[in-house]
């Protein structure tokens, strides 16, 4: 007699798992179709949702997004994570006493492109009056052990949230049961930050003076707040920082417009407002004035000159359209070391002057090479950075002796704002055709107008 046959296994119950990124995400807009999409719809961040008529002011410009969204290096990742115990509902088979799930577990990480982080409940510290309590001894049907966890995000590329959820179903044994649920997502640059440093003029009286240009482009979709833009100097050095934001033209705000008509840079508040609107694909320039009471700090090793010439770091604070806040801080600032070259270039210039108005730079090439050449000094438009050559772009300075220094001049017109560099300076032999590059002679800070004159020359 054949005995009954085995009862089917029993299948564990296994709670359901939804994470949610908890930001600000814009208003849904409605197209000529009639669905809705907020900013990130237009880059296929977030489906759309059928229109119906609206029932409140905004209609239906409020949608759940079903999409991480856009998210930035600098910003907080913030994201709400629920594990529902859906068994014991209404519309489901299990009956109340075997919907009960035991020591349910829900453990959360981040995978960046350098490293692991595990991500800890903040529910508590946001605010949260009753946090769940992880893990939680029981999970009754239509329960939930909820978690919110953040973590600021440092890096470039793919990250990985990475959910493990752990739980033991009475009705099958003892035996844990274990699920894990990766969402992947990608971390974007939000601004790209281009610096510039000069030095005004050599060091007098134990005191330096020099500039750092900042120049911020808005890489972001849509319009963004520049909240502030501190320039954290180095700690090791003496130095005192001002800073002088370069007014765009037709964009003036509260006395812009005066300060400008009096010759005066002005302010934050003057030019744009206290906060400045910067929108996609946008640069803001500001200049700081860095005076180094220490005057020319010597080093013995490399080591210490790493150290003394840092200058410092640029710090930015921004917020999207809808207020969400970044912050972002530039790479180190050093200051310029410039290599003997077989043929040099030396230029003087002035430390300040106006926009379309032309100056004259005394030129003074050197010869280090052990024979005579025969040298012509060209300025290639192709490589100049908003300082053109006036008139001839090109001077025949004839014979240099070796270790000779032979003195000529050049006329500028500067045709941008901001720190501009005396750049695309040629030397080329004219027996031999070989070329001899240059680097970056020098920088004019170019300003709508001077403020006094400077190095003994008459202001425009």
């Amino acid at each position: 007699m054949e005995g009954a046959p085995a009862p089917p296994p029993v299948t564990p119950h296994m709670p359901t798992l939804r994470v949610m990124r908890l930001y600000r995400p814009s208003l849904a807009m409605k197209d000529a179709d009639g669905y809705f999409g907020g900013a990130e719809a237009l880059t296929g961040g977030t489906s759309r949702v059928m229109s119906h008529s609206a029932d409140f002011g905004l209609g239906h410009a409020l949608v759940l997004p079903d999409s991480f969204g856009n998210i930035y290096v600098g910003q907080t990742f913030t994201a709400y994570v629920s594990v529902l115990n859906h068994h014991g509902l209404p519309g489901d088979s299990s009956s109340a006493e075997n919907s009960v799930l035991r020591d349910v577990k829900c453990e959360t990480t981040l995978a960046t492109p350098t490293k692991k982080i595990t991500l800890p409940d903040m529910s508590a510290e946001r605010g949260c009056p009753k946090a769940s309590e992880n893990p939680a001894p029981t999970l009754s049907g239509g329960a939930s052990l909820d978690l919110i966890v953040e973590v600021p995000l440092e890096a470039v590329g793919t990250h990985t949230l990475q959910v493990t959820v752990s739980c033991v179903d009475p009705r099958v044994g003892p035996q844990t049961h274990t699920f894990r649920k990766n969402y992947r997502f990608n971390v974007m640059k939000p601004l790209a930050i281009t610096i510039r440093t000069a030095e005004k003029a050599p060091a007098t009286e134990g005191r330096r003076l020099q500039y750092v240009q900042v120049g911020v482009r808005n890489l972001t979709h849509g319009l963004i707040t520049i909240a502030s833009m501190d320039f954290i100097p180095n700690p090791e050095r003496n130095l005192q920082v001002l800073h002088r934001p370069m007014l765009q033209p037709g964009h003036f705000g509260n006395g812009a417009e005066e300060a400008v008509g009096e010759g005066r840079l002005g302010s934050f508040v003057d030019a744009l407002d206290a906060e400045l609107l910067v929108g996609p694909n946008d640069v803001y320039t500001n200049v700081y004035e860095i005076h180094n009471t220490n005057g020319v700090l010597q080093a013995a090793t490399s080591e210490e000159l790493a150290l003394t010439s840092l200058v410092g770091h640029v710090k930015i604070r921004w917020r999207n359209d809808m207020g969400e806040e970044g912050i972002v801080a530039s790479s180190d600032i050093t200051e310029e070391h410039h290599e003997q070259r077989v043929v040099a270039v030396q230029a003087e210039l002035p430390g300040r002057w106006a926009v379309h108005q032309p100056f004259q730079g005394k030129i003074r090439v050197t010869n280090n090479l052990n024979r005579a050449l025969e040298l012509q000094l060209q300025l290639r438009k192709a490589h100049a950075d908003g300082l053109l050559a006036l008139g001839k772009s090109f001077r025949n300075i004839g014979t240099v002796s070796p270790g000779q220094t032979v003195e000529t001049t050049m006329d500028f017109m500067p045709v941008s704002l901001g720190l501009r560099r005396v750049e695309g300076i040629v030397l080329v032999d004219m027996v031999t055709a070989m070329e001899y590059p240059q680097g970056t002679l020098g920088t004019v800070l170019i300003c709508a107008r001077p403020e006094q004159p400077e190095d003994g020359a008459s202001p425009p």
